[in-house]
C-alpha cells in the first residue's frame, strides 16, 4: 500500500477495500496497480499494490510476501528471501524496535529499514528544503506534488514546523463567507487590487504591485509600479494583451473604492472598452475577496523568504514576481 500515485506504472479501479488503521479509523482504497522496483540493480514488479492517498507512508505486508513465495526472517537481522532458492532479496538491520516500511530507492525501489531519530531528521531537512525552495508552500500543496510523483516519500514528514511561517503568516479572523455567482469563461470578470507602498524601493523606484486575477481560470498577472497613478495604464496594457493573444474581451472589472481606480482615466478606459466597472463599498475588503486573497498569498511568500537575514529587503519585487509566475503556478491548475 502506498500514498504515492507517481510510483504506479498503471492504476485500475477495484472493488472498495476497507482498511482499519492503527488509530482505529476505517479507510477505503478504490484503486490498485503494479510498481516497478529496482533493488540493488535488480528489477522487481510489486503487484496488487493499493493506492491509499490518506496513508502516512508505504506499507509492505509480510503475510502477502509469504503468500507470494517469499520468506521473511527476523534474526539477527530482518531479511526477505525467495522461498524457492533462498536467494536474498532485501536485508535490513534489526536494532531494537523496527519498522518494515517502503522507502524509494532511486525513485522506485523499496528496502526494509529501522526507525531512528537520524532518519527522521534527514526527512525533516529534505522537507524543509523543498518547503523553502517552493516559496514556503503548504503541506497540502507538497502532498499533491508527492502524489503526482514529483517529490519522493523521503521528502515528506508529518510534524514539521517552519519558524519563518509562524512569524510571517499570522492573520486576522476570517470574514463571513460571501457567495457570488461563478463565471463561465475567461475574461468575464477580472479582480484587481493594488498593494503597497513597500518601504524599500525596487530597481527603477518601484514601490507598488498591481495584481489582476481572472475569476474563471484563477490565472494571475502582476505588474510593478512607481506610483499609484500608473495602475490604469497597466490595466489597459493587460486588456490589450489579453485581447490580442486569446481573442477574448474583458467584460467586467472589479476593484476597491481607491482613488487609483475611481478617476477619469479609469472611466475613459472602461467606456472605451465597453467594460462594466464594479467598485466595492468602502471598508469592505471581503467584497473583493479573490483579489485580497491573492495579495495575501503573494505577501506571505515575500515575508517568509525575506525572514531569512541573507536577503536584502529591496528584492521584494523579485520574490513577488516569482510567487505569481512560478510558486503559485506550480501548485495550481488553470483553465486558461
Amino acid at each position: 500500500m502506498t500514498a504515492g500515485k507517481g510510483y504506479f506504472q498503471e492504476l485500475m479501479k477495484i472493488d472498495p477495500v476497507r482498511i482499519r488503521t492503527a488509530s482505529g479509523a476505517e479507510r477505503v482504497a478504490e484503486e490498485a496497480g503494479s510498481i516497478q522496483a529496482i533493488i540493488k540493480g535488480v528489477k522487481y514488479e510489486i503487484q496488487d499494490v493499493l493506492f491509499a492517498p490518506w496513508a502516512a507512508g508505504n506499507i509492505l505486508s509480510v503475510r502477502t510476501l509469504t503468500q507470494k513465495g517469499y520468506e521473511v526472517r527476523f534474526n539477527p537481522n530482518v531479511a526477505i528471501h525467495r522461498a524457492d532458492g533462498g536467494r536474498l532479496v532485501i536485508q535490513g538491520t534489526l536494532d531494537g524496535r523496527i519498522r518494515i516500511r517502503g522507502v524509494p530507492e532511486d525513485g522506485y525501489g523499496y528496502i526494509v529499514e529501522k526507525e531512528n531519530p537520524q532518519k527522521r531528521s534527514s526527512n525533516y531537512n529534505k522537507f524543509m528544503s523543498w518547503h523553502r525552495k517552493l516559496g514556503h508552500a503548504g503541506k497540502d500543496a507538497l502532498r499533491r506534488m508527492f502524489n503526482a510523483g514529483v517529490l519522493r516519500a523521503t521528502d515528506m514528514t508529518r510534524d514539521e514546523v517552519c519558524n519563518d511561517c509562524r512569524v510571517a503568516r499570522m492573520v486576522h479572523e476570517p470574514h463571513a463567507r460571501v457567495t457570488f455567482q461563478r463565471t463561465r469563461e475567461a475574461g468575464e470578470l477580472w479582480h484587481t487590487d493594488l498593494c503597497g507602498p513597500f518601504p524599500d524601493k525596487y530597481v527603477g523606484g518601484k514601490r507598488y504591485f498591481l495584481l489582476v486575477t481572472d475569476d474563471y481560470t484563477g490565472y494571475r498577472w502582476i505588474r510593478f509600479l512607481e506610483r499609484k497613478s500608473e495602475a490604469v495604464s497597466e490595466i489597459a496594457s493587460l486588456i490589450r494583451q489579453f485581447r490580442t493573444q486569446l481573442y477574448k474581451k474583458v467584460r467586467r472589472l472589479r476593484t476597491d473604492n481607491g482613488g487609483e481606480f475611481g478617476n477619469r482615466d479609469m472611466q475613459k478606459l472602461v467606456d472605451r472598452e465597453g467594460i462594466a466597472h464594479e467598485r466595492t463599498p468602502p471598508r469592505t475588503p471581503q467584497a473583493n475577496g479573490l483579489a485580497e486573497r491573492g495579495n495575501r498569498i503573494v505577501l506571505e511568500v515575500v515575508r517568509t523568504v525575506l525572514a531569512s537575514p541573507e536577503l536584502p529587503a529591496a528584492l521584494w519585487a523579485e520574490l513577488a514576481n516569482a510567487a505569481v509566475s512560478y510558486v503559485i503556478a506550480w501548485q495550481e491548475e488553470f483553465k486558461l
